[in-house]
Order: structure tokens, then sequence, then C-alpha cells
């Protein structure tokens, strides 16, 4: 009887750690005019059909998750009690993520990004999902044409 209602027990627990993962689908779209609003040329492609000069290599990671606000004040029983704080969720925003990126181009004295790729990540026990832009900020070259 002992063994049985440690089984039982045992499975209980292990049915309740477990969840199941919910379905979902999403689309995400880059668009792109935020780049072109800011006169930086951007391809995904690894070679362009132009001279440039190579100024280095660019990232940025946003992932979704939760913002620490105001305290809520409340009655604390004890020194040791934790300090409560609103919390505001916030999702990846696709074209918010390229301003801070054409900003940095920008100040590196650079004019676009080739080789530009875009990964999603996946959520984690630890953090919201999210995205990952990288790619070489590149300075073009003025054409000099020759007569």
């Amino acid at each position: 009887m002992r063994k049985f209602s440690t089984l039982l027990i045992m499975t209980a627990l292990w049915l309740a750690s477990c969840s199941t993962p919910q379905y979902y689908k999403g689309v995400n779209f880059l668009d792109y005019s935020v780049f072109k609003a800011n006169n930086i040329f951007v391809t995904e492609s690894n070679s362009t059909t132009f001279e440039y000069e190579a100024k280095g290599h660019i990232s940025i990671v946003e992932l979704s998750g939760y913002q620490k606000g105001k305290e809520i004040k409340s009655k604390q029983l004890s020194p040791y009690d934790e300090k409560k704080y609103e919390m505001t969720y916030l999702s990846v925003d696709y074209t918010e993520l390229c301003k801070p990126l054409c900003d940095k181009v920008k100040e590196v004295g650079g004019d676009g990004i080739i080789n530009l790729m875009i990964i999603d990540i996946p959520a984690t026990s630890n953090n919201g999902s999210g995205i990952k832009l990288s790619g070489m900020v590149i300075k073009r070259k003025k054409y000099q044409h020759n007569n």
C-alpha cells in the first residue's frame, strides 16, 4: 500500500508540473522604410553592385518581457518583505528596433548595411520571444566618371 501511495503522489506531482505547449502562429514583418527614411542602403545579400568601405559589424537584440515600473506602496509586515512594483509587458516592435540601428550606422560614418540577418529568437522560460538584427556597416564609395 505504501508503494502505491508513493507512486500515486509521484504521478500527481509529475502531472501537475507539466504544461502543455500552447499553439502559436505569428507573422512578423520588418518594414525597410525606416532605413530608406534615414537614407541607409540595406540588403540581405552579401554582395553589392557598387564599391564600399567596410566600417564594421553591427547587431542589436531585443527580447519581449516585463519592465519594472513604479513601486506599489503597501504596508510591509516586516522589514524583510519584498517591495512590489507595477509591471508592464513589452513586446518586440520590429520597426522601432531599426531606429537605434540606423542611429549607430550614422554614428560610425556608415550609410548602409549589407548581409542583414534577421533572426527570430524563440521564447524561453526566462525570456519572451525576440529578434536579432545583424550585418556589416558600409560606407558607399562615390562613383567618379572619368572622360
